[in-house]
């Protein structure tokens, strides 16, 4: 039973009589007291607040307030600035969950003692997001359930190094033993574990043996072979009153045998040797515990312990005997209903054991249960397998072996928050190949290493300072060798994923607590440029699991959207109820910022969702004629000249020089001109003849003609009309060149091109100049295309006058 209290008092009687610490709520029905047993049942302490809410203390003795004792101040302890007279604080659990230790000591002679208290989960409730979860102990267990299946499966998936043996060595290194229980625990102290070892009670294997008891000769009902050949021999014989032919005499007692059905088969043997391994490793857990002061730990330890060894005194297991051999090719322990869970639990557990994983300190530090931690490591292996699983990288050569090392301790799990861990394979669908790659914790670089000379738009990373988003999906062509290739040519696109465990609802948190800010154990020491980027990085991704963000998490996501270089989309992934909402950037899919509630729940968990999504990602990329593909082409156009061009000439806004061409053209004498101005018409050669145009899409496309002669400095401006009458192909002989005066001068070859000009352009693009010094490059051909970019850097701005 749980009752709500206003205000809590903890008997401290194992320091001094009558002290007591008190412990109240600033928010109504935060506070809670639990039964003995309920506690003793779950390894919890009586006395439970909820994360993400503010609580007050202080001491009395014999019901008075008392000063000689204080709290020591962490980052969730803050006590009163009033120390000298006073023993009272705050207690700010932001989103740390689990058992919350509560050092005392005594001001005067600084000697210490500790408590308890149970920090209970809010967050993943799917109805009340304001009180206590009732499925926390659940789905916190399915988390380090789901985590530890995933970790085994990987080792499963590798050839080394799966067969190295490893003996767990508790004195060793005492801060990964609870992890390792955790790992276990997490198997064993299940439902489903339960269910399995009743169901081997209730409907176990057995077989048929043979018993051989001696039995009074006089009452044997069948002889067989063997019986009389015992009666003819066997000692003791006692004389027949009336002889059977030569038979004067029967042995009193034969041997007797007859079948009789046991549980003592090698199934049930397997059975009984797993859970004594099993409790085996949970009274070493609990000693390790007792030895290094963990007494939340020696608590769980205990519950488990408690109930092997219920399992193991009941009357199946005593005629069991212990194996001298494994079978575990055994088709019942392989297919049978309980036998196949038990198999599948000892398998797991004989690598989850020998399992370290140096990235889950902050999630498995004794008693310590930081499920905002838990809950980001959790969606790592979501969406790893998630992915996997789309884009078949569970296929071909794909090698999982860097995501599991071997150690002196055992086998390290290489999934660390700071560390890059990636997957990747090439894809293909529907004919199309991509390349695929999923990070956790990459870190994009920041703008420094770019303001070098010999730097360019076409490296990865961020804009301004370094970003680490949680997860990232980069995709870009197959035929690309590698991903930096792939950013050059600006051909691959980032989507990122960040876990926000405190996000409910995805309703941004407004409130923090100031006072809580956590400190850098080593901000005294010095470090290096590269050090210091990273420290800051883990820093800031602290302040976040800890709540000390003020509505940032949706800003955040523009932050990576915006900053990282080649970034498609950027989602959060929190654990609630609502549907997803994305923002698209255009009209597509990406780019786009959103949200997908992804919950630790058995069952649909939002994953369905957020794989649909995967889908709609796959077809898009399979669009060829994609704005994203189209946008992203020309920003490489753009970019790859890394020397930027300027033009101070006024234009009209909607006109862009680079992509904007003219054909530049000399008229022979005045008389051609004269032709040219009268019929609006411009005439060039074609075919292989001298001076003749080579009719590319540049040329046929030119917006504008600038006719000039090399005798003088003057330059006509035309506009060439592309809409009514577009450039055609004329013979010589036509009534164009041989019709009304001014005639065309002298007509030599048998055809030309001819361009049809909509107005003389005296003020072209909209302001009069003239250019005073033509060069070299207006003569380099009679008639050529380039775009206004290149005319006007070649003829320079110096030589260009401008007329008011």
């Amino acid at each position: 039973m749980r009752e709500i209290k206003d205000d809590i008092a903890i008997a401290l009687d194992f320091i001094v009589p009558n002290l007591a610490l008190h412990i109240y709520e600033n928010r109504k029905d935060t506070l809670f007291l639990i039964d003995n047993e309920i506690a003793l049942e779950y390894g919890e302490s009586r006395y439970q607040i909820l994360e993400g809410h503010f609580y007050n203390y202080y001491f009395t003795k014999n019901g008075s307030a008392n000063n000689e004792y204080q709290l020591r101040e962490t980052i969730i302890v803050k006590n009163s600035p009033r120390k000298d007279n006073v023993s009272e604080g705050r207690i700010s659990p932001n989103i740390y969950v689990g058992s919350l230790p509560l050092t005392i000591y005594k001001k005067s002679t600084q000697h210490e003692w500790e408590t308890n208290i149970e920090v209970l989960a809010t967050k993943l409730d799917l109805n009340n997001i304001s009180s206590v979860d009732p499925n926390f102990r659940k789905n916190y267990q399915f988390m380090l359930k789901d985590i530890a299946e995933k970790c085994t499966e990987l080792l499963m998936q590798i050839n080394s190094p799966v067969n190295q043996n490893f003996d767990v060595n508790f004195n060793q290194d005492h801060k990964t033993i609870y992890q390792r229980f955790a790992f276990v625990n997490a198997l064993i102290n299940t439902n489903d574990f339960s269910e399995a070892i009743q169901k081997i009670i209730s409907s176990p294997t057995t077989k048929w043996r043979e018993e051989v008891e001696l039995k009074d000769t006089r009452s044997l009902r069948r002889l067989n072979s063997y019986s009389i050949r015992q009666i003819a021999s066997r000692s003791n014989r006692v004389k027949l009153s009336n002889p059977i032919g030569k038979l004067y005499d029967i042995p009193t007692k034969i041997e007797s045998s007859h079948k009789v059905e046991t549980t003592d088969t090698f199934e049930n043997r397997f059975v009984k040797h797993a859970l004594e391994v099993f409790l085996q490793f949970c009274i070493s857990c609990k000693e390790s515990f007792i030895e290094h002061g963990y007494s939340k730990s020696k608590m769980e330890a205990q519950i488990l312990i408690d109930k092997l060894e219920n399992y193991l005194n009941h009357p199946f297991f005593k005629e069991i005997e212990r194996p001298t051999t494994l079978k575990l090719n055994s088709p019942a322990l392989q297919r049978k209903s309980g036998y196949r869970e038990l198999l599948n639990a000892w398998l797991q557990y004989d690598l989850a054991a020998k399992l370290i994983w140096k990235g889950g300190e902050d999630v498995y530090k004794a008693g310590k249960r930081d499920i905002a931690v838990l809950y980001e490591y959790w969606l790592f292996f979501v969406l790893y397998n998630l992915i996997k699983n789309k884009f078949n990288l569970d296929k071909g050569n794909t090698s999982y072996g860097h995501l599991i090392e071997k150690t002196q301790d055992g086998l390290n799990v290489m999934v660390k928050s700071g560390k890059l861990t990636a997957l990747d394979g090439v894809y293909e669908f529907e004919g199309k190949k991509f390349r695929v790659k999923f990070s956790y914790n990459r870190t994009f670089e920041g703008g420094a290493i770019y303001n070098k000379p010999n730097k360019s738009n076409s490296y990865s990373g961020s804009w301004t300072k370094a970003l680490r988003p949680d997860y990232t999906l980069s995709i870009w062509p197959s035929e690309i060798s590698d991903d930096e290739k792939a950013e050059q040519e600006e051909k691959i696109v980032h989507i990122h994923f960040d876990s926000k465990y405190k996000i409910q609802q995805f309703a941004i948190k407004t409130e923090v607590d100031e006072n809580v800010v956590e400190t850098n154990e080593n901000e005294n020491e010095e470090l290096t440029a590269d050090e210091v980027i990273m420290d800051s990085l883990q820093r800031e991704k602290n302040e976040e699991r800890k709540g000390n963000y003020k509505n940032a998490d949706l800003l955040k996501m523009h932050a990576y959207k915006d900053a990282i270089r080649r970034t498609g989309g950027a989602y959060v992934l929190y654990p609630g109820t609502m549907t997803h909402t994305s923002f698209k950037g255009y009209h597509e899919l990406i780019p786009g910022l959103g949200a997908f509630s992804i919950r630790p729940v058995e069952g649909e968990n939002g994953t369905k969702e957020l794989g649909d999504f995967l889908d709609e990602i796959i077809l898009h990329f399979n669009n060829m004629a994609s704005q994203q593909r189209r946008i992203s082409t020309k920003i490489y156009e753009i970019h790859k000249n890394n020397s930027p061009r300027i033009i101070n000439v006024p234009m009209p806004y909607d006109i862009l020089p680079d992509e904007t061409r003219v054909i530049v053209a000399l008229y022979k004498s005045d008389e051609h001109l004269a032709w040219i101005q009268d019929r609006m018409k411009y005439n060039s050669r074609i075919g292989k003849v001298k001076g003749a145009i080579e009719l590319t899409a540049e040329f046929i496309s030119a917006k504008y003609l600038i006719l000039h002669k090399k005798e003088n400095n003057k330059f006509f401006f035309y506009e060439i009309d592309q809409k009514t009458i577009k450039p055609t192909v004329i013979a010589s002989n036509d009534i164009l060149f041989n019709g009304k005066e001014p005639r065309y001068p002298k007509p030599n070859q048998p055809f030309y091109l001819v361009f049809n000009l909509l107005k003389i352009e005296n003020d072209f693009l909209g302001v009069k100049y003239s250019i005073t010094k033509p060069t070299n490059y207006l003569y380099k051909k009679a008639v050529y295309s380039c775009t206004l970019t290149d005319f006007f850097n070649e003829i320079g701005e110096s030589n260009i006058k401008f007329i008011q």
